[in-house]
C-alpha cells in the first residue's frame, strides 16, 4: 500500500472509528438538556415518522433494531449515532483548518456535547451543514462544488428543518454575479421557511396546540410562552444560552469581523446573521434545557470568529476591523 494510501486509512481510522469510540466513551458526561424522552418514545414507536427529522430518527430507529439482539438500549443506540456524527463534524473541521485558532472557539464552547452521545436529534444536521460550508470553501466557482454543497445541506434539511437557513447563504455565495436574481431567491427562501414554520406552529399535536414558537410581542393564550420578546427574562436566557456555545467565537467575531466577507465568506456571514436573528425571536420553551437547539448559530458563528482570528494571525499587520483579503 502506498504512503498516500496508509495516510488516507488512516483518517478515515481516526474520525469513523476511533473519535466516535472516544466521544461514545465519554457519553456520561454530556449535560442534560433537550426533548430526550421525546427523542427516544420516537425511536420505539412504530411506522413513525417525525417530520422535524425524519431521516435522523428513521435512522436512530434502524440502529435500534440491528443492535437490539445485543441488547442495546435506545438511549444507547441513539449516542451512538450522535457520536458517529461527531467523528464525521471533527472530520469536516479538520478539512476546513487545522489551526489552532479555529477549533479554540468549538474546544470551549458547549455546543461540542451535542457530539458526545447527546441524545437528540441535532448531531447530524449540524454535522452535514458544517460540511456544506467546507464544500462550499473548497469549490468556489466550480458547477461540482455548487451541487457537493447543496447535496450537503439537501441531507441535513432532511435531517432537520432547521438547516434551512443555511441555503441563503450558499446561494448568496455561489452566484454573486446575479445578485438581484439572488435576493429574489432568497425572499422567497425564507417567505417558505416562515410559511413551514407557521405550519408546523398551528399543528395539533397529541389533542392540544404546540404553541407558538415565535415569541409573541404581547402574552397571548398559549401556555408555553413564559415571556414576551422584548421581556428581560427572555433577554438574559438568550444571553446565556449563547455564552454557553460561543463564548469566545462570539468575542473573536465581534472583534476581527469588521472588514470585507468575500466569497464564501460572504455566505458564512449571511448565515451567523441569519441563525443569530433566530435566535433572538424563537421561544427556548426549555429555558436553559434548550442550549442543544440553541447550539446552531454557534457552528457558524464560532466558525467565522474562528477563521478571522487565524487569518489575523497570518497578517498580524494588519489592525483588527480591517479588510483583509482572504484566498
Amino acid at each position: 500500500m502506498s504512503p498516500f494510501m496508509l495516510k488516507k486509512t488512516a483518517w478515515i481510522c481516526l474520525f469513523v472509528i476511533l473519535v466516535p469510540a472516544l466521544l461514545f466513551h465519554l457519553r456520561h458526561l454530556r449535560p442534560s438538556g433537550g426533548d430526550t424522552a421525546d427523542t427516544l418514545s420516537r425511536v420505539e414507536s412504530s411506522f413513525y415518522l417525525f417530520l422535524h427529522a425524519p431521516m435522523v430518527t428513521a435512522g436512530h430507529r434502524a440502529l435500534w433494531l440491528g443492535l437490539d439482539r445485543w441488547n442495546w438500549t435506545p438511549a444507547e443506540c441513539v449516542s451512538l449515532s450522535s457520536s458517529l456524527a461527531g467523528g464525521f463534524f471533527f472530520a469536516a473541521l479538520f478539512r476546513f483548518s487545522r489551526s489552532l485558532c479555529v477549533w479554540l472557539p468549538f474546544l470551549l464552547s458547549k455546543s461540542i456535547f451535542i457530539f458526545l452521545g447527546h441524545v437528540e436529534n441535532y448531531a447530524w444536521p449540524f454535522a452535514l451543514s458544517l460540511w456544506a460550508v467546507v464544500v462550499l470553501k473548497e469549490s468556489m466557482g466550480q458547477r461540482k462544488g455548487a451541487r457537493g454543497c447543496f447535496i450537503f445541506l439537501g441531507l441535513a434539511a432532511v435531517c432537520h428543518p432547521i438547516t434551512l437557513m443555511a441555503w441563503p447563504g450558499a446561494i448568496y455565495a455561489l452566484y454573486p454575479w446575479r445578485r438581484k436574481t439572488v435576493i429574489v431567491i432568497l425572499v422567497a427562501i425564507i417567505s417558505l421557511f416562515g410559511l413551514a414554520n407557521l405550519l408546523l406552529i398551528t399543528l395539533e399535536t397529541a389533542g392540544h396546540f404546540q404553541g407558538q414558537w415565535i415569541l409573541p410581542l404581547a402574552h397571548g393564550e398559549q401556555p408555553l410562552n413564559r415571556y414576551t420578546l422584548f421581556s428581560s427574562q427572555h433577554w438574559w436566557e438568550v444571553f446565556v444560552l449563547h455564552a454557553l456555545n460561543m463564548p469566545l467565537g462570539i468575542l473573536l467575531l465581534m472583534y476581527f469581523g469588521w472588514g470585507r466577507w468575500n466569497g464564501w465568506q460572504g455566505g458564512l456571514i449571511l448565515t451567523v446573521c441569519l441563525t443569530l436573528a433566530w435566535s433572538m425571536v424563537w421561544d427556548p420553551t426549555l429555558s436553559y434545557d434548550d442550549w442543544d437547539l440553541f447550539a446552531w448559530p454557534a457552528i457558524f458563528v464560532n466558525l467565522a470568529g474562528g477563521w478571522r482570528w487565524a487569518q489575523s494571525r497570518k497578517a498580524p499587520h494588519a489592525p483588527a476591523g480591517s479588510p483583509l483579503d482572504f484566498q
